[in-house]
């Protein structure tokens, strides 16, 4: 997915996003950005993206433990969730990282260019943030 600009990024943004953050560089190329959304019953998917090339891995881990506690904190939430491919294994280390587990894979259930993929659900709870 090419996103350099936040108007590319709007038309990848759905509607029912409840909270969204965009990092922007000088030159205004997004180099981040994330959105909330789903929230019910104090909990809500997390959905982080980031440029590789923008940011060093270091830094992405960094931001990314930030957007999850500001979400935590902001919207009173007891749990997030996250959705990644199965064959993404950096987004997959990154929510180890960060602190998520209970990791389910979801057969079939993203359709990418009329083929069917793979998913991993995982999540954290709130008392697991800095815990990790």
């Amino acid at each position: 997915m090419e996103i350099k600009t936040f108007d590319k990024f709007k038309k990848y943004l759905t509607m029912e996003a409840k909270d969204v953050l965009v990092g922007v560089n000088g030159k205004e190329e997004i180099v981040g950005c994330c959105y909330l959304e789903h929230v019910s019953d104090n909990m809500g998917s997390v959905a982080v993206f980031t440029r590789r090339e923008a940011l060093l891995p270091t830094d992405i881990i960094d931001v990314s433990q930030s957007v999850v506690s500001y979400y935590f904190q902001k919207h009173s939430l007891k749990m997030l969730y996250g959705v990644t491919r199965a064959s993404n294994r950096a987004a997959i280390r990154l929510m180890k990282r960060l602190g998520f587990s209970g990791f389910q894979t979801l057969k079939e259930s993203e359709k990418v260019e009329g083929k069917f993929m793979d998913c991993i659900l995982g999540g954290i709870i709130r008392e697991k943030i800095g815990n990790h």
